[in-house]
Parts: structure tokens; C-alpha cells; sequence
């Protein structure tokens, strides 16, 4: 009996197979997003609530993080990429909008490291486009979050209810 525990083990050992020669790989970071350890520090400004509108010759995205009445604690901080590059942060139920260039742009949702959302966006000068990110966990685990483009009413609505992020002054 022992003979053939060892013939097995050299079988399996020298044979290639599929189900047992692979080991599971962690996808590529993503390159919409920025630096996978990077913090992104914001504070909140409750007193912004105004969408203003893109400076000449760019375009101006608006990110809200629509996160519900869920407990604090159950919140994830959220890091915003654009083209490889950290644009800013959202905290629960928060806004921040940046202005970029006209051209194909690439974005990146991330909380952590292990769920990201992504989308692109052919960007006109000119124009304004806003992004509503919701969150969905199952009460402990976080499992998607989503960047979609949404109407102008709606994104309106979230910003004048919500506080505006702004990039945290280093010391």
C-alpha cells in the first residue's frame, strides 16, 4: 500500500495537470488607478454645495459616494483614480469634483485593495459629467462599488446634500 501512495505522489508530481499544476494569480492592479498603497487624506467642507461648472478648455467631474443610512461603521473610504492617478477621496455620503483635460479618460473606484470599480469616459471641454458611487456589502463584507454616470438632477440633489471632500493640507 505504501508502493502506491508513492507512485501516486511521483505521478502527480511529474503529470501537468490543469486543475492541479495552476495556482490561483491576484488580477494586475488596475492602471486607471493610482499607487495601490497610496492614502488619499481628505477633510469634509459642509458648507460646499454648489456644482460649478468646468473652467475653459476642460471638463469637470463630479463623484459622489452615495452610501445610505448605513451604520458608520460599516462605511469604506473610497479613493478616486483618473489615468493612473489619485484624484481624491469620499467618505460616506460625500462629493468632490475635479476638472481634466478633453480626451478618453479612465477611471477607478477603490476601497482597499481588493474591490475596485472601473469605467471610461470620452471627455468634451466644456462639458459636465457626474458619477454616483454606491456601495454594496452584505452587512460585513464590501463585494462591489460601481461608478455610474448620472443624471445632472440626481448628482444635483446628492451635492447640495451632502459635504464636499477636500485634499487634506500636509504638515
Amino acid at each position: 500500500m505504501k508502493a502506491l501512495y508513492v507512485f501516486v505522489a511521483a505521478a502527480l508530481t511529474s503529470f501537468s495537470h490543469p486543475l492541479i499544476a495552476q495556482t490561483p494569480t491576484k488580477p494586475a492592479w488596475p492602471e486607471a488607478c493610482g499607487e495601490i498603497r497610496a492614502r488619499v487624506p481628505v477633510d469634509l467642507d459642509a458648507t460646499q454645495h454648489t456644482a460649478l461648472p468646468p473652467e475653459t478648455g476642460s471638463a469637470r467631474i463630479f463623484f459622489i459616494f452615495d452610501y445610505g443610512s448605513a451604520p458608520a461603521w460599516s462605511y469604506p473610504f473610497l479613493r478616486v483614480g483618473i489615468d493612473g492617478q489619485w484624484a481624491g477621496g469620499l467618505a460616506k455620503n460625500s462629493w468632490f469634483a475635479t476638472s481634466v483635460e478633453p480626451g478618453e479618460r479612465h477611471l477607478c473606484v477603490a476601497a482597499k485593495e481588493y474591490v475596485v470599480g472601473l469605467s471610461h469616459l470620452k471627455v468634451e471641454a466644456g462639458k459636465t459629467y457626474y458619477y454616483q458611487i454606491r456601495a454594496l456589502t452584505n452587512g460585513a463584507f464590501l463585494f462591489y462599488i460601481g461608478p455610474d454616470l448620472v443624471d445632472s438632477d440626481e448628482a444635483n440633489y446628492l451635492i447640495e446634500s451632502y459635504p464636499q471632500t477636500t485634499p487634506h493640507p500636509k504638515k
